[in-house]
């Protein structure tokens, strides 16, 4: 440690406030990415609506629900003192609801949807995106527990509706065939991103799991 009377700053105290004005940074670039994105989302899920109408109860919930969340969002993003965290778990918690809601109202109530196997095309891109998004915007431990806890439901959904294959109230074969794609599709995409992590990580060093302002330039 450097002794306190010495005229020479201390470079560890110099790097935590560049550690912590860089974070805020990019937390501020996060913010403003928000105000852009959610206005853009909130007009697509009203035309997509428009286009649907007329609307069962369901389909009304559901996009109903989706569009009050990003609707939260949207005013939350306008208050600096609240942290760009707090809209990362709203919208992950308010995209998946309605993933994991369309999914398994096409499974076992397709007739309140107005949908049938299609749907399961039509999920895949997002149902993969939401997959990685955890590991976007949480740190790593947290994501990758959402992430596989997402993966794991909805393979609970695809076994259910397999035992209902099997016990022949089930539409059987396409279906199954489309479910066992999205959760292969979907393991294959985080075990891609997990993989990346690694190695990102084996790459910048022992101490690469280190904020900025804990790092000790002397052993990076």
């Amino acid at each position: 440690m450097r002794a306190r009377l010495l005229p020479v700053p201390d470079p560890a105290f110099r790097l935590g406030r560049d550690g912590d004005h860089a974070r805020g940074q990019t937390e501020e670039a996060r913010r403003t990415a928000y105000q852009w994105a959610l206005p853009l989302a909130l007009l697509a899920v009203t035309v997509g609506t428009a286009l649907a109408w007329p609307l069962t109860v369901a389909q009304a919930a559901l996009w109903g629900g989706l569009g009050a969340v990003l609707a939260v969002a949207l005013v939350l993003s306008a208050l600096p003192r609240c942290p760009v965290g707090v809209l990362d778990r709203l919208l992950l918690l308010g995209g998946w609801t309605f993933l994991l809601g369309r999914l398994g109202l096409g499974l076992f109530a397709p007739q309140l949807v107005g949908i049938g196997p299609e749907l399961l095309g039509l999920l895949l891109p997002w149902f993969v995106l939401g997959l990685l998004a955890p590991g976007w915007l949480l740190d790593h431990a947290l994501g990758r527990w959402v992430a596989r806890g997402a993966l794991g439901i909805t393979g609970a959904l695809g076994a259910l509706y397999a035992a209902q294959v099997v016990a022949g109230t089930g539409e059987g074969g396409l279906i199954l065939a489309l479910l066992a794609q999205l959760v292969l599709v979907g393991g294959l995409a985080l075990l891609g991103q997990e993989a990346t992590l690694a190695r990102s990580g084996a790459l910048g060093g022992p101490w690469a799991d280190l904020p900025p302002a804990e790092r000790d330039p002397l052993t990076d």
